[in-house]
């Protein structure tokens, strides 16, 4: 729920019929937890080092640090 006002300014309600207007889609974001009708991203470091190999990417530097995963890598 950290981006939902993001979500909402960035959501195009043209293309969500259900979401109906900016009201009903902020009610419908925040009930999230039942109706699972945002998109999330889920990585943990042992992904991101996955998706580095498969492009080629050597990882210079990496920092777990609360729930911000990063990982700064140059192509080989």
């Amino acid at each position: 729920m950290t981006h939902l006002d993001e979500i909402l300014n960035l959501h195009d309600l043209s293309l969500d019929l259900l979401a109906g207007d900016i009201i009903n889609c902020r009610v419908r974001f925040l009930y999230n937890h039942q109706k699972m009708c945002l998109h999330h991203h889920v990585y943990d470091l042992n992904l991101l080092h996955q998706i580095s190999d498969y492009f080629n990417i050597q990882v210079k530097f990496e920092q777990l640090k609360n729930l911000n995963q990063i990982i700064i890598g140059q192509k080989k």
